[in-house]
């Protein structure tokens, strides 16, 4: 249950972070 509401966390902050590279 932790590791997959960490993982979610993780995802979710990477595709904010390649979005806003690419834009």
């Amino acid at each position: 249950m932790r590791v997959s509401f960490f993982s979610k966390t993780t995802r979710a902050y990477t595709t904010t972070t390649q979005t806003r590279l690419r834009l």
